[in-house]
């Protein structure tokens, strides 16, 4: 059990950092910029 909790806090802080690094993104083209849902939003550093 101690392994899958290890894991799942692995693949949750690697979720976490992806979606902060998201949040602080624009598109690279300017074509399309996706969505983000309103709690990914409150990750922006600005």
């Amino acid at each position: 059990m101690k392994i899958k909790e290890m894991i799942c806090r692995v693949v949750g802080k690697a979720a976490n950092k992806t979606a902060k690094d998201s949040a602080n993104q624009t598109c690279l083209w300017w074509l399309y910029q996706p969505k983000v849902p309103s709690k990914v939003q409150k990750l922006k550093k600005f």
